[in-house]
């Protein structure tokens, strides 16, 4: 469909499309959170950042998602910290690609795309320019070139769509979570704290080397 937002893994194992992906439809922003840097260092895909360290992300329903291939070698995990914050970070196990974040239960229809998996051209043409950055005091480099997205208008609308997709059954209609149960299709793996420690040295390695401004689509 002309709405249909193609994404795919490096290696092209997993592919999938978001429907009717649009500015009406989802958030544009950069992320620069320390769980979004730490998620793709850890699994050695810092090149998917910006040299800020920023995430490139597109946020909507879940139920938009259609995986068209690999969804076999979709993996899960847990990088924060604290064990009980419920963000899971999406992976192609196949090459280590980073691919969506949602919380752990699919009774909450959140959804986040990493646009570094899409063609630059059909997403600025589909969901128009980014809203602008957030967290950014995780930010390395300087980002004072760049504005900040609206982080209460970003929950607001999130919110509403969770409150939405629960009312009408709509959380259902993912291929990320079981239907009937809401758990997880992967079962999420929760990294060590010496796994964390070491994508945080990662990222200070990087972030000490980070010079000028920094720019993300």
């Amino acid at each position: 469909m002309a709405n249909d937002l193609v994404f795919q893994c490096r290696c092209g194992s997993v592919a999938g499309v978001l429907h009717d992906a649009s500015a009406r439809t989802g958030l544009r922003y950069v992320c620069h959170c320390d769980d979004c840097q730490a998620y793709a260092h850890h699994l050695g895909r810092a090149d998917m950042l910006d040299p800020a360290g920023g995430t490139a992300a597109y946020q909507t329903n879940a139920s938009r998602l259609r995986i068209t291939r690999g969804l076999d070698k979709l993996a899960s995990m847990k990088v924060a910290k604290l064990a009980m914050r419920p963000a899971l970070r999406w992976y192609a196990a196949c090459c280590s690609t980073p691919l969506f974040a949602t919380f752990d239960t699919g009774q909450r229809s959140f959804f986040v795309l990493l646009l570094a998996n899409t063609d630059p051209k059909q997403a600025d043409a589909l969901l128009g320019p980014s809203l602008g950055i957030v967290w950014r005091k995780f930010a390395a480099g300087d980002v004072s070139d760049r504005k900040d997205a609206s982080i209460p208008a970003i929950l607001w609308r999130m919110l509403t769509r969770e409150m939405n997709a629960r009312l009408n059954g709509d959380w259902r209609n993912t291929p990320l979570f079981d239907p009937a149960t809401g758990k997880p299709i992967a079962v999420p793996y929760q990294i060590t704290p010496e796994e964390r420690a070491k994508a945080e040295a990662s990222i200070a390695k990087l972030s000490s080397s980070s010079a000028g401004p920094a720019r993300a689509r």
